[in-house]
């Protein structure tokens, strides 16, 4: 190992000093209720019209997510056990999209959430207390799931680089959800796990091209007219992505030509939110 090099112990100590600084972001965040809405009209709308707002946007995202669930099972090979293959969403914030949970129980994807802030992980808890619970009492079968294995309380670049350390097996992924999450990274942590994530339509991962990257956004190709700049606290809340950048990401993780499926745009207070599919071409 050259001594320009880092070693894993001094990686361990930069991620756990990363990890506890956007926790107390986040948690601060997560505590408000306009924490999602745009910056821009921050301050001129209700508390009710911003739960409002996030919560429509949040059922249609769900909606689209309960799409690929339906889609995703038409992959399944004969024999996977039930809840082998998973669903990872990757940002849980105050739980306004949570809603396709429950669907993807139905179709026996085992959820995950993975979020860094411990009132997420909190809110998540007691949402999914209450699921299952519901789910059980109509005869759904949930097999060994707790909110304890769909929860994932961690930075998610640390997970996704040390999933072993959070229990969790990338290689089961069937679908990713990525909502808004991509707004909350800078460009090269965006880099990083959308390559990561890229790994998953691999031909070594996905032969039968069935996995799916879900990517709910606003995208700068459709919002031309928004400026983009920092949200205080989160001082690198500042990228609002393009399509050829996600697309670039994803596949050079994969290593092969992908498709953006199904595009669909929803109205979000003053930007155009858009959510699209990827797969392997």
């Amino acid at each position: 190992m050259s001594s320009g090099a880092i070693r894993p112990n001094e990686l361990w100590d930069e991620f756990k000093a990363r990890r506890t600084k956007l926790r107390e972001l986040w948690d601060t965040r997560n505590s408000r209720i306009d924490a999602y809405i745009p910056a821009e009209v921050r301050g001129t709308v209700s508390e009710k019209e911003a739960i409002e707002g996030n919560l429509a946007l949040g059922r249609q995202a769900s909606d689209y997510v309960e799409e690929a669930c339906s889609f995703a099972r038409y992959f399944f090979q004969k024999g996977i056990p039930r809840f082998q293959k998973k669903v990872l969403g990757l940002g849980y914030g105050r739980g306004y999209d949570r809603f396709w949970t429950e669907y993807a129980i139905r179709c026996g994807l085992e959820p995950i959430w993975i979020d860094v802030s411990e009132l997420s992980c909190s809110f998540a808890q007691s949402e999914f207390n209450q699921l299952l619970r519901k789910a059980r009492k109509n005869k759904v079968d949930t097999g060994y799931l707790t909110p304890a294995t769909m929860i994932r309380e961690a930075e998610v670049e640390e997970a996704l680089m040390f999933p072993e350390n959070f229990a969790l097996n990338l290689a089961d992924v069937r679908i990713w959800y990525l909502c808004r999450f991509l707004n909350c990274l800078s460009q090269e942590e965006s880099k990083k796990i959308l390559e990561i994530i890229g790994r998953s339509l691999s031909a070594e991962r996905d032969p039968e091209k069935g996995n799916i990257v879900i990517v709910v956004n606003a995208f700068k190709d459709f919002n031309p007219q928004i400026d983009e700049h920092p949200d205080p606290p989160i001082v690198h809340t500042t990228h609002m992505p393009r399509y050829h950048s996600v697309y670039a990401h994803l596949r050079r993780g994969s290593g092969r030509n992908l498709v953006a499926r199904h595009i669909v745009h929803f109205r979000y207070f003053n930007k155009l939110v858009t959510a699209m599919m990827f797969m392997a071409k």
